[in-house]
């Protein structure tokens, strides 16, 4: 985390092959950053990482409602996020493999979400708080995307949704954070829900994951 946040002469980064994560703020106000390459490898881009550089101002002095770093998105324009209604496959780009954390994080309109199915990784509080949402679908593995992939919803990525009912996720998703969906408090095994919430593909749910919601109440009477 902070790695190098606020170096106002970084201008250029390369990023190893091999690198998994980009802690919170790492180049957060880096202001004359503008060439970044990331690796294939990267699986979670923390809070406000490239906040703030000339990479992500340039984008949102052009007028973009969504802010990318190569097939990641790294953050929404303010007016774009508290007037979302609905994301569907054709919202974001088609190759986008990664929400950063926090990205669309309380979105007070936001009612559907539907990924695309090159999406394989939803950050920490990417949709944290989004008082409206209540139905999701992603991971959905097709013929033309990447069967098995390591797909993972990290810590409380869900959590406080509490209208949250219709959960679809599909057979490339093997991770479920800590936290995820807390306090989704309308989360249930209800009629409405026509396939299995947590689909044969995930190998790990952290803890918690599921607490305070209608699933955890079911399991602890």
């Amino acid at each position: 985390d902070y790695a190098f946040c606020g170096d106002e002469n970084l201008s250029n980064v390369v990023l190893p092959e091999g690198l998994k994560e980009i802690g919170r703020q790492a180049f957060n106000s880096c202001f004359a950053l503008k060439t970044i390459d990331i690796p294939d490898s990267l699986e979670h881009i923390g809070e406000y990482a490239f906040h703030a550089t000339a990479h992500y101002r340039g984008q949102l002095e052009a007028g973009e409602s969504y802010i990318y770093l190569e097939n990641w998105l790294l953050g929404c324009e303010e007016e774009t996020q508290q007037n979302l209604e609905e994301i569907t496959a054709a919202t974001l780009k088609e190759d986008v493999v990664g929400i950063a954390d926090q990205v669309f994080v309380a979105s007070p309109k936001l009612l559907k979400v539907t990924l695309p199915t090159s999406v394989n990784y939803i950050g920490e509080h990417a949709f944290f708080g989004c008082e409206n949402l209540w139905r999701i679908e992603a991971f959905k593995a097709t013929p033309d995307s990447e069967i098995g992939a390591a797909g993972k919803i990290f810590e409380k990525a869900f959590a406080s949704c509490p209208y949250l009912t219709n959960v679809y996720f599909g057979k490339n998703l093997k991770e479920i954070g800590d936290y995820a969906f807390y306090g989704c408090t309308g989360l249930n095994n209800s009629t409405s829900q026509t396939t299995k919430l947590i689909p044969d593909s995930v190998e790990k749910v952290g803890t918690y994951a599921f607490k305070n919601t209608g699933l955890w109440k079911m399991n602890t009477k």
